[in-house]
């Protein structure tokens, strides 16, 4: 009987690397946050601004040479660039303690009112129509007393044909209307009130 021979062998575990187990218990740390460096501000170059300013000098020498311009154009057509504020027309003026205030002045041909119809005389004359608002007036008659009257560029003088007052229900003056002939060729009026008031139509006559 043969028996059999059980070999048996002692398998020794391999050889541990320590440096390999070391590796295997190391946790590694996170790496650090990146450290995000600020570009430093970049710097306009100088010929930018030397661009810049000679634009602005550029505008405001356009703005100042259209505005000049605009001003000798007006005054060579015999217009003032500026506003100007004219007593009389757009602030009223004293006459004989009533406030007397120019609202329009046209030239016509007739002038039609509840009387009738009115032209001039002369076929070279034509009607000048003063109107005017009044305060502080009591008495129409004596607004109707005055002695107004127009003087153009050439020194001729005219007094009104017609004069007319409207009062209110108070019987208070409110409104007086000045019916001139003048010169059709005429081209400038100064109108003369009692107290040496004058009043330059061009304002009104260029509406």
């Amino acid at each position: 009987m043969i028996t059999p021979f059980i070999f048996s062998a002692i398998v020794s575990p391999p050889p541990v690397d320590e440096a390999a187990e070391s590796e295997t218990l190391i946790t590694e740390a996170e790496p650090a946050s990146p450290v995000v460096e600020t570009p430093p501000a970049r710097r306009v170059p100088t010929w930018v601004w030397v661009l810049l300013v000679a634009v602005v000098v550029i505008l405001c020498v356009c703005c100042l040479c259209a505005t000049l311009g605009a001003g000798v154009w007006a005054l060579s057509s015999g217009e003032s660039p500026f506003r100007t504020s004219t007593p009389g027309i757009d602030t009223p003026i004293t006459v004989e303690g009533v406030q007397v205030q120019l609202t329009s002045a046209t030239r016509q041909d007739s002038y039609k009112s509840a009387t009738g119809t009115h032209r001039p005389r002369q076929a070279s004359d034509e009607l000048l129509v003063i109107e005017a608002t009044l305060s502080g007036a009591t008495d129409a008659q004596k607004i109707l007393a005055w002695k107004p009257f127009t003087i153009d560029e050439t020194g001729r003088e005219d007094t009104p044909g017609i004069s007319t007052v409207t009062s209110d229900k108070d019987r208070r003056p409110t409104k007086a209307i000045w019916i001139i002939a003048v010169a059709k060729t005429a081209h400038s009026f100064t109108f003369h009130l009692p107290g040496d008031k004058t009043v330059n139509l061009a304002p009104l006559l260029s509406r």
